[in-house]
C-alpha cells in the first residue's frame, strides 16, 4: 500500500511541475512576445514620426465619387477632379447644383472607387443620351 501511495504522489507531484511548467512558460512566452511587440511597434512609431504623433489631421478616408456604380446609381455627380478640388478648399458645384466650399481645406481625401465598371455607368447614361439625340455612334471609351 505504501508503495502505491509513492507511486500515486510521485504521478500527481510530477503533473503539477509539468502542469507549472507549462503554464508558467506559456505565461512567460506570452509576456515575453507582448514585450517584443511593444518594443516593434516603438520602433515603428520612431521612424515613421520621429516620436509620439502630435499633429492631429482632418480628412475623408473612404469617399465615392461618381465613377462608382453604387454612387453614381445614388444621384452623385462630383467626378475624383471635383473632389479632389472641393478637398483642396476650391469651390465646386455639389450633386445638388449648388455651390459647395470647404471653411478650410482637408489634410488628405482617399478617392476610394469601385474599380470594377469604373465609370461604365456614366459612360452608358451618356451614351444612351446620345443615341436619344440621333447619334448613332457609339460613346463607350469615351469620356
Amino acid at each position: 500500500m505504501a508503495s502505491i501511495r509513492k507511486i500515486a504522489l510521485g504521478t500527481v507531484a510530477a503533473a503539477a511541475v509539468g502542469a507549472g511548467l507549462y503554464f508558467g512558460w506559456g505565461a512567460f512566452k506570452e509576456s515575453r512576445e507582448a514585450s517584443r511587440a511593444a518594443d516593434i511597434q516603438e520602433a515603428n512609431d520612431k521612424e515613421v514620426t520621429s516620436g509620439i504623433a502630435t499633429k492631429l489631421l482632418w480628412g475623408d478616408t473612404h469617399l465615392h465619387t461618381s465613377n462608382s456604380i453604387d454612387a453614381f446609381g445614388f444621384g452623385v455627380k462630383i467626378g475624383p477632379e471635383d473632389a479632389l478640388r472641393f478637398a483642396r478648399g476650391e469651390e465646386v458645384k455639389s450633386t445638388m447644383g449648388l455651390q459647395a466650399k470647404l471653411d478650410r481645406p482637408l489634410d488628405f481625401l482617399v478617392i476610394a472607387d469601385h474599380s470594377g465598371g469604373l465609370g461604365a455607368t456614366q459612360r452608358a447614361l451618356r451614351c444612351a443620351a446620345h443615341h436619344d439625340q440621333g447619334s448613332r455612334r457609339c460613346c463607350a471609351g469615351t469620356t
